[in-house]
């Protein structure tokens, strides 16, 4: 080295990545297939481009477009209300020179459960009396005005919290928990939709019609469900130890079962031909004055719906599907994330639902993760009903990202490190050098961060 000294350095060295950016949108909300009350605002997200002015956002209510209406936004996000009906929508990105191309699109549903033939709604979020956790009365939101009530305190359900969305239930011990309606009559053919959870099994009655064995839901001691109206009719299934969506339609020998959309009908056997004439009971037989602890059921019931007829396919299919969006969302992981700043690990974790197992792309099987690296990173879980879902979300990281390397450089040369990052948005401490500027000038041998 011609008589010069050789000094050896370590530095953290900031490995500069190109600046990445957003080239092309793509949705994140409303999810596909998401099935909605028309009465609640339709929320709208999607993802930004680079260098956009402002988006524009088409609704139809067919997949080509025709006839369709066009909003200018100027975020990422609105909220919109709209007639009940199937609907489609795509985004494209405004730049001053033009329009951007249309993103895919996805379909929604908005439903007016009130515009059919509903003969008693109860939901878990509405006409609720709770009192030190306990329900006194569950109030129909049908418009037939039916009221379930217990004033019995040591008869009353429970109010609990599930994995259902973060949505509650009701909750029935077993021993001696009802709730009874003596308004509710209801003659065959009916249509059926509950959202419930079993927490015995064999032998439990869930519900039933006045008088007894109207309109009895139970299982039987094999543990398949059934269903009674003066004849027994089985499902072609064990009944489940998680919670369920139940859709049943009430006709004689032309009775069908579905169980979380899987048909479980049996046949043409029949349910019987008895009608609910005096009033119905939630979590046992249809009596008001029965404590044999045999007759209760210890079940989870979160949202109830009976129509006093058979509904066509359409509406049966979308009631299943906004009961399924209420309490088991796809699951969904928000926008993507574009990081300009800061050290931190970026949390991914799906924005709503809970669920009954995740699978990330990096194999954690947790319900959320951590990254500072950028990459495409995706999720796939099953919820409480059983279905699987999945979606991906893109991480874009900017921030230098530090690295410990060595250098070496002779006496009396000078090795000049500039962190390129902004001195008016970070603050500076070099360990080794009494310098707070955003680079430093190294010239001796030692040790620097």
């Amino acid at each position: 080295m011609n008589g010069n000294k050789l000094y050896h350095l370590l530095f953290i060295l900031f490995v500069i990545f190109s600046f990445n950016t957003l080239e092309a949108q793509s949705l994140v909300l409303p999810n596909e297939n998401q099935t909605q009350l028309a009465s609640d605002s339709v929320e709208f997200e999607w993802n930004s481009c680079t260098n956009t002015i402002g988006f524009e956002l088409e609704i139809a209510d067919n997949q080509n477009f025709t006839s369709s209406t066009l909003y200018a936004i100027q975020h990422t996000d609105t909220s919109l209300s709209l007639s009940p009906a199937k609907y489609y929508w795509r985004v494209r990105c405004v730049f001053t020179s033009g329009t951007g191309a249309w993103s895919s699109a996805r379909q929604f549903t908005l439903v007016d459960f009130l515009q059919h033939n509903l003969a008693l709604w109860l939901a878990n979020d509405t006409g609720l009396t709770v009192n030190n956790g306990l329900v006194s009365s569950w109030n129909d939101i049908s418009g037939n005005n039916h009221q379930f009530i217990q004033a019995d305190t040591n008869r009353q359900p429970n109010i609990e919290n599930t994995t259902l969305n973060g949505q509650s239930t009701l909750l029935f011990d077993g021993a001696n928990d009802q709730l009874v309606c003596t308004s509710l009559t209801v003659d065959q053919p009916y249509t059926l939709f509950f959202v419930f959870k079993t927490l015995e099994s064999p032998n439990s009655y869930f519900f039933d019609g006045i008088p007894i064995n109207s309109a009895r839901f139970s299982t039987n001691s094999s543990g398949r469900y059934n269903f009674l109206a003066g004849s027994f009719y089985n499902s072609t299934g064990n009944g489940e130890d998680d919670f369920n969506i139940m859709g049943l339609q009430i006709d004689g020998s032309n009775t069908l079962l579905f169980e979380d959309f899987q048909n479980k009908s049996n046949g043409s056997a029949s349910v019987g031909t008895k009608n609910i004439e005096n009033g119905f009971v939630l979590g046992s037989l249809g009596s008001t004055t029965t404590t044999a602890a045999i007759n209760f059921a210890n079940v989870m019931f979160s949202e109830f719906l009976i129509y006093d007829s058979i509904i066509d396919s359409t509406l049966f299919a979308n009631t299943g599907a906004y009961l399924k969006s209420k309490y088991a969302p796809t699951v969904n992981l928000g926008a993507d994330v574009l990081v300009n700043y800061g050290f931190c690990e970026t949390i991914l974790s799906p924005t709503e639902g809970a669920y009954a197992s995740y699978n990330w792309s990096t194999g954690d099987t947790t319900a959320s993760i951590s990254t500072n690296q950028s990459g495409t990173y995706w999720l796939q879980t099953i919820d409480a009903f059983g279905f699987t879902s999945s979606d991906t979300i893109e991480v874009i990281n900017n921030v230098n990202t530090p690295a410990f390397v060595y250098s070496s450089i002779c006496l009396g040369e000078q090795l000049v490190y500039d962190s390129e990052l902004s001195q008016s948005a970070y603050t500076f401490n070099w360990f080794g050098l009494a310098n707070t500027d955003s680079f430093a000038a190294i010239s001796q041998g030692g040790l620097y961060a």
